[in-house]
């Protein structure tokens, strides 16, 4: 038997467009922990950028509080010197009379009636300052200047009946004012951001699917699929990520510092807060019965002047006393109400 010839065959296709559609798709899966870390840290940054507006809030409360206080601290200052004015008025009557008997000194009498001028000129004062205030605190509410503000007057306790724990204070001021609140928020802020360059150690893994399919062509298959993984990973950093932790783990450690600074301050001005209010509110009961026992003075001293059992004199050195507990009682309010709007800014207090 002879060698076998050999076959040449030759596969040949028509020249002729081809079409071919491919999709793919790829789900990754480590990559998910560190795109989860990265919309938490997310969430967190909008967080922090609401507390500005939180404390903006309580600042403007906090002022509009102050105003208010300002103006029950100038009516019950009002309300003093209308004592004082119908004392000085009601001397100043009595002084006439025995001026007319001819049993007082005219001095006693222009003393008497320097005393009304006083009183009236004191009541001016009050009366312009009130219409100050009442002014920056239309201005403060986004009212018209001019309108007419009239207070509730908020009494100032006689009797100290309130059970406040200080240290429950401090801890809910703590977790009620803004600035802390976004200390907290950027001491999570940082430690998500470690985490998410913690997560740049793991490799890339994902799972692909392929698919192809061929249209007008009888060589190549008519579809065609695979599946596989897909892994990226940069194993010598030199040192790149180790440095990013380390700078990660500074910054954490700068904002837990500021925390702390910060809540400490913040337990500081809670508690001084509340003792300057309690020590003025025992000023304002100690100028009030101070106040009394003034006024009661320049009561019977005036009807002793009436029946001539005291010169008038007297009934000037009485109504001078009045007139000086007066302004103490006035130095008293003011240092309450200060005492007051401060201590309600330190503990956060929001808008009710």
């Amino acid at each position: 038997i002879g060698p076998v010839p050999a076959v040449n065959t030759t596969v040949t296709s028509p020249r002729r467009p081809m079409v071919f559609a491919q999709a793919s798709v790829a789900q990754p899966i480590t990559q998910l922990i560190k795109t989860n870390l990265n919309v938490k840290a997310t969430a967190v940054g909008r967080d922090i950028e609401q507390e500005p507006r939180r404390q903006t809030i309580q600042t403007t409360a906090a002022n509009v509080r102050k105003a208010y206080y300002a103006l029950l601290q100038v009516d019950a200052s009002l309300r003093a010197a209308e004592t004082v004015l119908d004392a000085a008025r009601a001397l100043d009557t009595v002084v006439g009379e025995r001026l007319v008997q001819r049993v007082a000194l005219k001095g006693d009498g222009l003393q008497s009636q320097l005393h009304v001028a006083e009183a009236v000129q004191e009541r001016l004062t009050l009366q312009n300052t009130r219409a100050e205030r009442e002014e920056q605190f239309n201005l403060l509410l986004g009212r018209d200047p001019s309108t007419p503000v009239v207070v509730v007057p908020v009494p100032v306790p006689i009797v100290d009946t309130s059970k406040i724990d200080l240290q429950t204070v401090i801890a809910e001021a703590v977790d009620r004012r803004a600035d802390v609140r976004a200390a907290r928020l950027k001491v999570d802020q940082t430690e998500l951001q470690q985490r998410v360059t913690n997560a740049g150690r793991i490799p890339e893994v994902s799972v692909a699917l392929s698919y192809q399919s061929f249209f007008n062509t009888d060589l190549l298959p008519r579809n065609q699929t695979s599946v596989g993984l897909q892994v990226k990973w940069e194993p010598w950093d030199w040192g790149r990520r180790q440095r990013e932790a380390r700078e990660r783990g500074n910054d954490i450690e700068q904002a837990k510092l500021s925390l702390r600074q910060l809540e400490d301050k913040v337990r500081i001005e809670v508690a001084k807060s509340y003792r300057d209010i309690q020590q003025a509110r025992g000023q304002v009961l100690l100028a009030r019965a101070s106040q009394d026992v003034a006024r009661d003075r320049v009561r019977v001293t005036t009807e002793r002047i009436k029946v001539a059992g005291e010169l008038p004199a007297d009934g000037l050195s009485a109504d001078r006393e009045l007139a000086e507990s007066v302004a103490r009682e006035q130095d008293a309010l003011s240092g309450y109400w200060s005492a007051r709007a401060a201590y309600e800014q330190a503990i956060g207090e929001d808008v009710r």
